[in-house]
C-alpha cells in the first residue's frame, strides 16, 4: 500500500469502522514508530488469510512469532498505545462473546466464559502494567474452581475486562456469569473461551487440566474478536524497530486477490535491519529510540548520513562544511555512553546546524567570506544539543547574513531544492531545508527573522515551527534583528520538532525575552489530540511595498486543507486578521536589524554588493523611525490577535507561490530584490513582528508528483503546544513524511 491514507481506509472497509487494526495503526503512527501506509499492511494480509481459513498449526506458529516480536517492544511505547488498544479492541470482542453466550442460553446450556480475550491485550497490558516484574500472570482459583488471572503487579484483570463486559451484558438483559483465565503456555496465547464447554489448545494449560478433571470436552473455538486482535497486534508488532513477520508458504496471492492461499509452513520473526534509506528518513525521535533499544548504533547512523552526503550533496549544496572526523569520533563516544546506560535524550543522534550558529572551534560564516575566525564558544542552542548527546554532522548553507528567502551566495554557491534542482529550497535556512528533505540529516537548526524557518519548510515539504520569541535562547546574542529573529529547527515529523524544542528551549542569563515555560513537554503535546478547534481560514495576505501574490495552486491547497480540518471535527470558517499597516511598520525594523548585524562583520568589504545595499538602507533610516517601528509593535499585535477572540487557530498560506526558479533574483540590487520578495513572501514576517508561534505545515498534494505547498498555522502567544498537537493530527491524516523526493528515497 502507498504512503497515503489508503491503508487505513482499506482496513476500515475490511473490518468495519473502529477496528482494532486501525486503532493500533494510528497509535503506532502517533508514537512515531513508522510511516503511514506500511503500518497496517501485515494486519490486513493476515485478516484476509484468516477469513480464507487457516489451520490450528498455522495460527499457533503465527501467534508464537507475534509474541516473540512483541517482547522487544519497550514498555514505554506500549504504554503510549494503551488507550487506543483498549478503545479499539475491547468493544469489538464483547459483542461477539455476548452473542455466543446468548446462543448457548437460548439452547439451555451453561453460560460460563473463561477467557484471556486476546493474546494481544494480555501481552500488552502485562508489559505496560508490570514493568519490573516481567511478563506474567498469577493464577487464583475462584468459587467455581476456575482460574482467574491477575497480572503480576497487582492489577485485577477483571477491572479492565470483566466489569465492562458485565455492564454490556446488563445493558442487553443477559444473565452472564464470567470468570477469566490466561494460559501460561508460551505457545498458547490465543483466546480461550468457555461457552458451555471450555476451549483450550495446549493440553498442559491450566484451563485444559480443569476441563479434563470435570470431564468437559476440549475444543478450539475462533471468534471475530481474536481475528481482530491478531490483525491489530500484527500491525503494531511489524511496525516496531523495523522488524517484520515473514510467512514461508506454498502458493501465491499474498494479499488474497481471489485465490485460496497454499499451506502455510511457518511464521518466523524476521529481525531485519532497517535499510539505510529508512534510517535516514526515520527522524531524530525514532532514531533516539532505536539507539536506546540497541537496534542501531550512532556510528551506523553517522555512516549512513556521511555516505548520503557524499552521494547527493554535490548536486544540492546543502552543507557549507561536513565535519566527518568530528562526527565519527562523537558517534564512537556516544556508543560507549549508550552501552554504559547513559539516558541522554539525543545521545548519538546526528544533527546539523545552520552556519549562523556558533560551534566552538569551528568557523561560523553567516553565509559570507567576511568572517575568518573560528568561534570561541558554543551558542546556547548548540550547547544544549551537545549536552543532550547530539552528534554534529555539519553546518548548512544560508544567504549572506541570513537576509534572503533564497539560499544563493557568491562565496558558497547556490543551494538546490531536492524536489526539483531547478527550484529554490527557500531561505534563509535553505541548506537545512534541503538537507532534511533529501535525507542527509534527520533535523537541522534554522533561524527565522521574517520566515526563514517556515519558507524552506514550505518549499521542501517539511514541518517548520517558528517558536515564541525567546523560547530558545539566542545567546551569546541577547536578541537578533531588533527582536524579529528566533531560532528553531526543520524536520519531517512534528514529534521531531517537539523533541528538539524539549531539548533546546529555556532561558539563559542576558536574554532579551523570557516567555513562560510550557505547561507540558512538547513531545507529550505531539501525542495528544487537540480536541475540536475553531479555525479561521484566509488567503488574504498583508500588503506592504507591493501587492502580494497568491497563486491558484496555493488557494486550491488551502481549500483542501480546510476540508481535511472539517473532516477531523474542527469548526472552520473564513476569517482573517485585520492587517492594518503592519507591513509598512515592519520594514524599518527589518532593515535596521540587518544594519545592526552589519556592524559585527569583521571584513565588510567582502560582503556582496546586494548585502551592502541592504545594510546601507538600514543605516540611512532616522533613529526616530526605527523607534516608532518598535513602539508600534504592541498596537499591531493587539489588532492582529483580535482574530483569536473568536478562533483558536488561524490558517493562511505560508507562501503564496510554489517554489520559485533557482536564480530568480540573481543580479538584482538590494531595493529591487526587497520589493520583489515582499510580493512573494508577505505572510510570514507579521508574526515575527508580534513574536508569537507560527508553523508551516505541508498541504495535501493534488498529485503524487506535485511540488510542495504549505499552510501557515498561527496561534496565540506561547501556545506552541497547541500548534504541535494540531500539526501532529494533520500529519497522521495527510501523511506528508512519506512523501520523499524520488531521487533520494
Amino acid at each position: 500500500m502507498g504512503g497515503t491514507g489508503a491503508a487505513f481506509f482499506d482496513l476500515d472497509r475490511t473490518l468495519m469502522s473502529g477496528s482494532s487494526g486501525a486503532q493500533f495503526g494510528r497509535a503506532a503512527y502517533r508514537a512515531g514508530l513508522v510511516g503511514r501506509g506500511q503500518v497496517l499492511r501485515w494486519g490486513v494480509e493476515h485478516l484476509r488469510f484468516r477469513l480464507r481459513g487457516a489451520t490450528d498449526q498455522d495460527t499457533d506458529a503465527l501467534v508464537a512469532a507475534v509474541n516473540e516480536l512483541l517482547r522487544g517492544v519497550p514498555a514505554r511505547t506500549l504504554r503510549r498505545m494503551l488507550p487506543d488498544l483498549l478503545e479499539g479492541i475491547l468493544p469489538r470482542i464483547y459483542p461477539q462473546m455476548i452473542a455466543e453466550v446468548r446462543s448457548h442460553q437460548d439452547e439451555g446450556r451453561p453460560a460460563f466464559i473463561v477467557s484471556a480475550a486476546s493474546h494481544g491485550v494480555v501481552e500488552v497490558l502485562a508489559r505496560v502494567l508490570d514493568m519490573e516484574g516481567g511478563i506474567g500472570t498469577r493464577y487464583e482459583v475462584d468459587d467455581e474452581g476456575l482460574y482467574t488471572g491477575r497480572l503480576i503487579g497487582g492489577l485485577n484483570y477483571g477491572e479492565l475486562k470483566v466489569e465492562p463486559m458485565r455492564r454490556f451484558a446488563a445493558e442487553h438483559g443477559i444473565d452472564l456469569a464470567a470468570s477469566w483465565a490466561y494460559s501460561d503456555s508460551a505457545s498458547d496465547l490465543p483466546m480461550l473461551e468457555l461457552v458451555g464447554h471450555p476451549v483450550a489448545v495446549n493440553p498442559d494449560a491450566p484451563l485444559a487440566r480443569i476441563a479434563a478433571e470435570r470431564g468437559w470436552q476440549v475444543m478450539r473455538f475462533e471468534t471475530l474478536g481474536r481475528t481482530l486482535a491478531i490483525a491489530g497486534v500484527l500491525a503494531v508488532a511489524t511496525a516496531v524497530g523495523g522488524g517484520r513477520l515473514v510467512a514461508r508458504r506454498r502458493g501465491t496471492d499474498p494479499v488474497g486477490r481471489g485465490r485460496r492461499w497454499g499451506r502455510l509452513r511457518e511464521w518466523r520473526v524476521g529481525a531485519r535491519p532497517m535499510k539505510a534509506s529508512e534510517l535516514a528518513f526515520a527522524g531524530i525521535h525514532r532514531q533516539a529510540e532505536l539507539l536506546r533499544e540497541g537496534a542501531v548504533t550512532s556510528s551506523e547512523l553517522v555512516s549512513v548520513y556521511l555516505e548520503r552526503i557524499r552521494r547527493f550533496d554535490g548536486r544540492l549544496n546543502a552543507f557549507r562544511v561536513v565535519l566527518d572526523d568530528r562526527a565519527i569520533a562523537a558517534a564512537e563516544e556516544a556508543d560507549r555512553r549508550i552501552a554504559a546506560g547513559d539516558p541522554g535524550p539525543l545521545l548519538g543522534v546526528p544533527v546539523a546546524v545552520k552556519d549562523n550558529v556558533d560551534v566552538a572551534g569551528e568557523l561560523t560564516t553567516h553565509g559570507t567570506a567576511a568572517f575568518e575566525e573560528p568561534a570561541r564558544s558554543d551558542a546556547a542552542q548548540y550547547r544544549r544539543l551537545r549536552e543532550a548527546g547530539a552528534v554534529l554532522i555539519g553546518k548548512t548553507n544560508l544567504p549572506e547574513l541570513a537576509i534572503w528567502p533564497f539560499t544563493e551566495t557568491q562565496t558558497w554557491g547556490r543551494t538546490r531544492n531536492p524536489w526539483d534542482p531547478e527550484r529554490s529550497p527557500g531561505g534563509s535556512s535553505g541548506g537545512s531545508g534541503a538537507a532534511v528533505a533529501a535525507g542527509l540529516v534527520g533535523a537541522a537548526s534554522a533561524s527565522d527573522g521574517g520566515g526563514s524557518i517556515r519558507i524552506p519548510a514550505a518549499h521542501c515539504g517539511l514541518f517548520g515551527l517558528k517558536p515564541q520569541r525567546g523560547r530558545i535562547s539566542l545567546m551569546p546574542d541577547h536578541e537578533h534583528w531588533l527582536g524579529l529573529s528566533v531560532t528553531g529547527c526543520l524536520t519531517r515529523r512534528v514529534i521531531d520538532t517537539a523533541l528538539w524544542l524539549d531539548v533546546t528551549a529555556g532561558p539563559e542569563p542576558g536574554d532579551a525575552d523570557t516567555p513562560p515555560p510550557p505547561e507540558r513537554p512538547y513531545v507529550e503535546a505531539a501525542r495528544t489530540e487537540p480536541g475540536s478547534l475553531r479555525i479561521a481560514v484566509t488567503t488574504e495576505m498583508p500588503r506592504a511595498a507591493a501587492s502580494p501574490v497568491v497563486s491558484a495552486e496555493v488557494e486550491a491547497g488551502i481549500a483542501r486543507m480546510a476540508a481535511v480540518l472539517g473532516g477531523l471535527g474542527h469548526a472552520v470558517a473564513e476569517r482573517g486578521p485585520d492587517w492594518g499597516g503592519a507591513g509598512n511598520d515592519i520594514t524599518p525594523r527589518y532593515l535596521a536589524g540587518i544594519a545592526g548585524e552589519g556592524v559585527n562583520v569583521p571584513r565588510p568589504e567582502l560582503l556582496e554588493a546586494r548585502t551592502r545595499g541592504m545594510i546601507r538602507m538600514g543605516r540611512l533610516l532616522p533613529a526616530a523611525v526605527v523607534r516608532r517601528s518598535r513602539a508600534a509593535e504592541a498596537g499591531h499585535a493587539e489588532r492582529l490577535n483580535r482574530v483569536f477572540e473568536d478562533f483558536d487557530v488561524l490558517m493562511m498560506p505560508t507562501v503564496g507561490i510554489p517554489p520559485p526558479q533557482s536564480g530568480r533574483w540573481a543580479g538584482r540590487g538590494a531595493l529591487r530584490t526587497l520589493l520583489s520578495i515582499s510580493r512573494a513572501y508577505p505572510g510570514t514576517i507579521p508574526w515575527n513582528y508580534t513574536g508569537q508561534p507560527a508553523a508551516s505545515v505541508p498541504l495535501p498534494p493534488d498529485s503524487a508528483g506535485g511540488l510542495p505547498l504549505a499552510a501557515q498555522f498561527v496561534v496565540p502567544p506561547n501556545r506552541e503546544d497547541l500548534l504541535i498537537s494540531l500539526a501532529a493530527q494533520l500529519e497522521a491524516e495527510i501523511g506528508w513524511p512519506e512523501r520523499i523526493p524520488e531521487e533520494y528515497a
